[in-house]
């Protein structure tokens, strides 16, 4: 319930106008709008922009080849035995590339290059403590694109 009665239409009109109106801060000179990052410097490019990013269209191919990915691996973690997700279904899962896009970008939308992991075993294998274990199971492969032409292989193995 409201505290405050008014006798009349008009006179709450009036009250919830008043109550609404802020005090504006007067402009800057001749910049117009001053946002917080102007004073943070060229460097703060992250709070000067608040719309939404649009998607690139090779940002869609990847969207679509994690959902083909995650398809073909029957929506469930493929790490064996996963403690994090006991592979279940209705899990956080993310596709994940065993060459890293920045070593092999030709294998980036590479179906056979992904595979389907939960996201805590992900934040795992990419961080110091799970990337030795990542290798030797096979979901990583450290292997640079000239290596692998070195050596006369430049498929998935």
């Amino acid at each position: 319930m409201s505290r405050f009665k008014p006798a009349n239409l008009a006179e709450a009109i009036a009250n919830a106008q008043s109550r609404s109106a802020k005090p504006r801060k007067p402009m800057s000179k001749g910049k117009g709008f001053q946002s917080k990052s102007d004073s943070l410097g060229p460097r703060a490019t992250h709070l000067r922009c608040t719309r939404k990013r649009i998607r690139t269209a090779p940002e869609t191919e990847l969207l679509k080849w994690g959902k083909d990915v995650k398809t073909r691996d029957g929506n469930r973690c493929q790490w064996p035995r996963c403690e994090f997700c006991h592979n279940e279904l209705g899990v956080k899962l993310d596709p994940h590339h065993k060459a890293l896009r920045s070593a092999r970008p030709d294998l980036r939308l590479v179906l056979d290059n992904g595979v389907t992991i939960c996201r805590q075993r992900h934040d795992w294998i990419h961080s110091p403590k799970g990337h030795d274990e990542a290798v030797k199971r096979g979901f990583l492969n450290m292997r640079t694109r000239e290596l692998a032409a070195k050596e006369g292989s430049l498929g998935i193995r």
